[in-house]
């Protein structure tokens, strides 16, 4: 997926300062008031350096926005489309599926954590 970060952060309302194919942003991990977050525009990588804290750039999005990081991918696929290595092959599910039904651990794993056969 080709991002264009700056029309990205533009559109989210996020304040940056552009510099050598670099947006310089506050970082939303330790709270910043100054920039002292870096985000490349090439492909997106986030870097801090006053926290050391870094990240891709749909992690960088979920932090400042406030929102799952799953949302923030869904979003950028839907516009942007979903990468080939992203998509998976209805015959790979099925064949997974079927695995979980024929290992018991695997189902017990599930049913620790609230997943009831109807959603398996």
């Amino acid at each position: 997926m080709n991002i264009d970060v700056l029309h990205e952060l533009q559109g989210f309302g996020i304040k940056h300062v552009l510099k050598d194919g670099f947006a310089e942003v506050a970082c939303p991990f330790h709270g910043d008031k100054n920039p002292s977050g870096s985000v490349s525009l090439e492909h997106g990588g986030f870097k801090c350096f006053a926290c050391g804290e870094s990240s891709d750039f749909v992690k960088f999005l979920a932090a400042k926005l406030k929102k799952e990081p799953s949302l923030i991918q869904f979003d950028l696929e839907s516009r942007y489309g979903a990468s080939n290595d992203k998509i998976v092959k209805i015959e790979v599910v099925e064949a997974a599926h079927k695995e979980i039904w024929n290992q018991e651990f695997l189902r017990k794993e599930l049913y620790k954590r609230c997943i009831t056969d109807g959603i398996i």
